[in-house]
């Protein structure tokens, strides 16, 4: 090994040589440019969690306010010297600022972040993470999300802005952008892959060239070295060379040897032999089409008769939920039968799909599919009669569907003898675990009086078409007390119909599943069938000894086709019908007619073009001093009358509640009116008495006051669904509650607060 030691060069004698100082900043060639491509490269890791999303820009307008908002303050930190704490303090105040006013706007006091802002955020943050775990992507933007988003942005930018510009790190920089683009890929399932890919790899190069030439480092790269160089040819190079890179990805990439083949190790799917593929319940996502109503269509249907386009049926019931245990195996275009539809014809139907934005593995088809044609790779469950693709979404693909679709007769079923638990091609569709005594009793005295099976199948049927309420607005509940729950408030949507009257029918006897798909669309000039997530719907079905399934619908507003002979119900579904909101109707005169009236002010064509009203001097119009007093005064006078308005609104609302039922409602709203002043807003997903118990916590009432709100719930709750409603004496109490706990609300406040609420002109709006 050689050492070469460096010798001290000998001390010049001449005076030094001064350098001409630099133009141009040592680290910074080109001025904002770098924050500006930095915040862009993170409002392109929010494009990317945006496509997770139904209405992408109704999540991605708030959240990339917030980003912008909290790269603008870190940027004006540092150009004041800020230091790092307090400049994370000032962004989470940014943050927490333009959340407030697009998300959580009700909320705010004269758009100010308060304590129920921050109860109301802890709301919906809870909600999300309940929707996060049961709802599969694209979702319905909620609140919850939009602030998670929102917070989950905010954090990117201001840590990318401390690594790019505190730290000087530049791959630092890129990694919370990053990992926000990470979270959404794994959750995406490929949902619009190529879009993000793009969007977020060009904001990401075009950082990486604009920070390298802000450097300026000389031979940082071989393109930075050649004559005429500089931050402007770095950045002309680079981005010819970054454009050409991602459009040789998207064209070349997934034509290249090998890119179309399976997989060494397929993580994502089954080994061919139908087992161990692990997926979300299709109940979920149709729970979550059903609440989004966001008519969106999912596929179309051309057929030779129209049916319940059946996606797969639910066996297992374990008291919180149904779910599906099933094997799926590859299949040609023969299909098999399953153990308990062996030998049962049906009518002949062939229906063509063209599924658009369905987003899962199934693939819709009427009930037993006896024949497939289309794109290979698809399994069937012979007993669940479904068939699934063999990647994440069936999105893109055509095919056709031969089925022969049950269309039992009522004398059929009815000579069809009570099925034996022992046969164990059917005990598994009998499997309860323990349900509440009162369930079991309600089941058997409605159907008291069936003989047979199919009586016992269509008592209970019309049990619930005939005493039951469909809403929307009724929690999903997946708790162990979900089914007393629906049957104590009979109201509920078709999951929890579907789901009921499977657990009642196994009760009695009857070997029951839930079925999971959509109602037969609406059909267009095209002559097919539209069908959109407005008729995503659940139903269950019923086994009879040589008849194989039989559908029988309990939610009020559906029926099957070609199912009126036995269950007595007419087809009949939720259209889905679109509504736009209405615009300002604009007249247009007919030809000849004479002009209508318009609001502009004559032209005095004297006056050069300008109204005769603005020729005259302000202070020779008594009229004009008029109007500009009343515009000085004008708060004043809106605060001054506030409190009127108020008062006036209180008596007009109780003197048109004349019905005990009424005045208990309308005592119940005040009662929230004066509840939500002092932070406690409620959930749209909460009962009354949910309602009561955790605003009781939330704002921490005395044990007199939240024993009046848990007294006032019920009676809400007996008004509303009991059958006889509320009585004199219930409206007396109501009232005397609702005083209560206005008065123990209103001492919980300061006489500053309570003067500020009485001049807030939005109670006239909201009542809060």
């Amino acid at each position: 090994m050689t050492a070469v030691v460096s010798r001290p060069e000998p001390a010049s004698t001449s005076p030094p040589v001064r350098s001409r100082p630099s133009t141009r900043p040592p680290t910074r060639a080109i001025g904002g440019v770098t924050e500006i491509s930095l915040a862009v490269l993170t409002l392109a890791a929010a494009v990317s969690l945006a496509r997770l999303f139904h209405h992408p820009w109704g999540f991605l307008g708030p959240v990339g306010l917030t980003i912008v908002a909290v790269h603008v303050v870190a940027w004006a930190c540092r150009r004041r010297g800020v230091p790092l704490a307090v400049a994370a303090l000032a962004s989470a105040w940014a943050a927490a600022l333009v959340l407030s006013w697009t998300v959580l706007a009700h909320a705010t006091f004269f758009g100010l972040p308060t304590r129920g802002t921050l109860a109301a955020a802890g709301r919906a943050m809870s909600a999300a993470m309940d929707q996060f775990r049961n709802v599969a992507s694209p979702a319905p933007v909620s609140p919850g999300f939009v602030l998670a988003g929102g917070v989950g942005g905010a954090a990117a930018a201001f840590l990318a802005d401390w690594a790019a510009f505190r730290m000087r790190a530049t791959t630092e920089a890129c990694l919370p952008s990053l990992s926000l683009f990470v979270f959404s890929a794994a959750l995406a399932q490929g949902h619009r892959v190529t879009i993000a890919v793009i969007v977020w790899l060009g904001a990401l190069l075009s950082f990486l060239l604009v920070r390298e030439a802000g450097l300026e480092r000389p031979g940082a790269a071989w393109f930075a070295s050649r004559s005429g160089g500089g931050p402007g040819s770095i950045i002309r190079t680079g981005s010819f060379i970054a454009v050409l890179a991602v459009l040789a990805a998207i064209t070349v990439g997934p034509h290249l040897p090998g890119a179309t083949t399976h997989a060494l190790l397929d993580w994502r799917h089954d080994n061919g032999s139908g087992a161990g593929r692990t997926t979300g319940s299709p109940l979920v996502d149709i729970r979550a089409r059903i609440l989004n109503e966001s008519n969106v269509e999912v596929f179309t249907v051309s057929s030779t008769a129209p049916e319940y386009w059946r996606l797969t049926s639910l066996d297992t019931f374990d008291g919180n939920g149904w779910s599906l245990n099933d094997t799926y195996r590859h299949i040609g275009s023969s299909l098999p039968a399953g153990a308990t539809g062996a030998g049962v014809g049906g009518q002949a139907v062939t229906a063509t799909f063209a599924v658009t934005n369905l987003q899962s593995i199934w693939l819709p088809a009427p009930f037993r599919p006896v024949r497939y044609k289309g794109p290979g790779h698809v399994s069937y469950s012979a007993d669940a009669g479904s068939l699934i693709a063999d990647k994440a979404t069936t999105d893109g693909m055509t095919y056709q569907v031969t089925s022969l679709a049950p269309s039992p007769s009522p004398a059929a079923l009815a000579a069809s003898p009570p099925a034996d638990p022992s046969d164990p091609a059917i005990s598994h569709y009998l499997e309860l675990p323990p349900l509440p005594p009162q369930v079991r009793n309600l089941a058997i005295g409605v159907t008291a009086t069936g003989r047979t099976a199919y009586d016992k199948a269509l008592l209970l049927q019309d049990f619930f078409r005939n005493n039951f309420t469909y809403d929307l607005n009724v929690p999903a509940d997946d708790s162990q007390n979900a089914i007393v729950r629906f049957l104590t408030v009979r109201r509920g949507f078709c999951q929890q119909f579907a789901g009921t009257y499977a657990a009642m029918a196994r009760l009695l006897g009857l070997p029951t599943r839930v079925a999971v798909g959509f109602t037969p669309g609406v059909p267009a000039a095209d002559g097919r069938l539209h069908v959109t997530d407005a008729q995503a719907h659940a139903w269950p079905e019923v086994w009879f000894a040589g008849q194989g399934w039989v559908a029988f619908e309990p939610t009020p507003g559906r029926g099957a086709p070609n199912a009126q002979g036995y269950t007595g119900v007419q087809p009949q579904q939720n259209t889905g019908t679109v509504t736009t909101p209405a615009t300002t109707p604009t007249t247009v005169a007919a030809p000849g007619a004479a002009s209508s009236p318009t609001t502009r002010p004559p032209v005095d064509h004297n006056s050069g073009g300008s109204t005769a009203a603005t020729r005259r001097r302000p202070g020779r119009s008594v009229v004009g001093w008029a109007w500009r007093v009343a515009l000085w005064l004008s708060p004043l006078l809106l605060l001054g009358i506030t409190p009127l308005a108020q008062r006036a609104r209180r008596a007009r609302r109780r003197a048109a509640a004349t019905t005990p039922g009424a005045r208990v409602e309308l005592a119940w709203n005040e009662a929230k009116d004066e509840l939500a002043a002092i932070g406690a807003l409620r959930r749209r997903a909460d009962t009354p008495s949910e309602y009561a118990a955790t605003t009781a916590r939330a704002v921490g009432l005395d044990a007199q006051t939240a024993l009046a709100l848990t007294g006032l719930a019920h009676d809400i709750e007996q008004a509303s669904y009991t059958p006889h409603g509320a009585t004199e004496q219930a409206a007396e109490d109501a009232e005397a509650r609702r005083e209560m706990i206005a008065l123990a609300a209103r001492d919980s406040q300061g006489r500053w607060e309570r003067c500020l609420r009485a001049l807030d002109p939005r109670r006239l709006r909201t009542g809060v």
